[in-house]
């Protein structure tokens, strides 16, 4: 049994009860070394077997304190008694009936090659997961990067934006004045033709209806300008770089200098930065720089 469990498995460990397996007082010895072996609490196994004999010789496994010890024994007991042909009340107490010492000592001891070779592939497996899982994790935060706006470029678009409403709001002011400008001149020419007593006149008859036009356009007008003025405070207040701070947001500059920290590469460890928030600013020491991939 010793043997072949060191030649398949190097590294198993045994611990060997020698007791007398046959003649007067051997039955007792088994139990007694069965009974020894339960208060070991390190055993995974226990192999209870000799070689091969005749009938009076394997006698002693069919003693009621052996059977007895076997059956009640915490340990799992392999009997492995005589040959394949050879049966005993041991054998069908115990967990387990090897054929001979030698295939018992072959059950409980696994080839080594075999065991590290199984242990090499969980690894490989293993190994691949691994890094399968962190490939996943991995995109799903580049992907999450790549759909945040960056907000240095969510002012830029807003500035654009400001800047295009304010161009479309002065062409739009000097496209009314030219429309208007032509009329007015074509008045002031009939004015000039015509007497005074005739403009006096129709100037009596137009005012009422220039009023009355001026009064109904007068509030429409206001209101789409008011409209426009509201639509261009609420763009530029929320471009604000106060209303930005507001949000969580805030500007580093280094100290001293006051320069705009843009690159986590401009600064370096040890440095003194301010941080200026919506309320107030903060004085920081740098203590690590780490740049966006």
């Amino acid at each position: 049994i010793v043997t072949v469990v060191h030649r398949r498995c190097p590294v198993t460990r045994l611990r060997v009860f020698p007791v007398s397996v046959q003649g007067p007082g051997a039955a007792q010895q088994i139990a007694d070394a069965v009974q020894l072996a339960n208060q070991h609490t390190d055993l995974d196994v226990l192999i209870v077997g000799r070689g091969g004999g005749s009938w009076e010789d394997l006698w002693s496994f069919n003693e009621e304190a052996v059977v007895r010890a076997v059956a009640g024994s915490r340990i799992p007991v392999i009997s492995a008694v005589g040959h394949e042909i050879d049966f005993t009340l041991s054998d069908f107490a115990a967990d387990y009936r090897a054929p001979t010492p030698s295939a018992a000592a072959e059950a409980v001891s696994p080839v080594l090659v075999d065991v590290i070779e199984d242990i090499r592939d969980k690894h490989s497996r293993l190994t691949r997961v691994m890094h399968g899982i962190f490939r996943f994790h991995r995109d799903q935060v580049k992907s999450a990067l790549h759909v945040l706006p960056v907000p240095s470029q969510i002012l830029q678009r807003q500035v654009q934006r400001i800047d295009e409403l304010s161009f479309r709001l002065g062409s739009g002011i000097r496209s009314m004045l030219a429309a208007v400008r032509p009329r007015l001149d074509a008045l002031n020419a009939g004015l000039q033709r015509i007497g005074p007593g005739q403009s006096w006149q129709r100037g009596s008859l137009m005012l009422p209806q220039l009023r009355q036009r001026l009064s109904r356009a007068m509030p429409w007008t206001l209101t789409g300008k008011r409209q426009q003025l509201r639509t261009v405070a609420s763009t530029l207040d929320t471009l604000s770089p106060l209303a930005i701070l507001s949000r969580g947001y805030s500007i580093l500059e280094t100290s001293p200098g006051g320069t705009i920290v843009k690159d986590a590469e401009s600064v370096r460890v040890g440095d003194r930065i301010r941080a200026r928030l919506a309320e107030g600013r903060l004085s920081c020491l740098v203590e690590q720089t780490e740049r966006q991939s």
